[in-house]
């Protein structure tokens, strides 16, 4: 079973490292754009470079993968960040697919929940919060520290 602890103010991503993994995530995303696309038309499919609709598949694909099984997308790695639950855990599948839609929601800055500081809906909306990974894993151990107290070694 996965250790859970409870996400605080001070372990959540800044307002900056988030700025920064939508930099990175952009740049990663028109390079993934190249290959993306020219498989798409060596197997024939109808989506191509000039259609939008292709561009959103395929933005929505790279948030919905990475996350989902990374836990991070390429930004979020560089940045030492990831996404968790509101309890530490990984999300699950259907937390991360409300989060990914949610980025559909245009006007990034409009999206923020003031009631929740630095939190963009898609991210209450989910459940999830973005965290910085060093902070998260040091409260880890510090917990699992507190716990170890008054348990006797044999």
């Amino acid at each position: 079973m996965q250790e859970t602890i409870e996400i605080k103010l001070d372990m959540q991503a800044s307002a900056t490292k988030r700025f920064i993994n939508y930099f990175i995530d952009t740049i990663v995303f028109l390079v993934l754009s190249i290959p993306f696309f020219v498989v798409i038309n060596l197997l024939g499919l109808p989506l191509s470079a000039e259609d939008p609709l292709s561009w959103v598949l395929m933005w929505l694909l790279y948030y919905f993968l990475t996350e989902l099984i990374l836990q991070r997308t390429i930004g979020k790695y560089i940045t030492g960040t990831k996404i968790v639950t509101a309890d530490g855990l990984r999300p699950g599948i259907v937390k991360i697919i409300i989060r990914t839609f949610m980025r559909l929601i245009p006007f990034r800055i409009l999206s923020i929940d003031e009631k929740k500081l630095g939190m963009f809906w898609r991210d209450t909306a989910s459940g999830i919060y973005v965290i910085d990974a060093k902070k998260y894993k040091q409260a880890l151990a510090l917990k699992g520290s507190f716990e170890q107290i008054g348990i006797q070694e044999i």
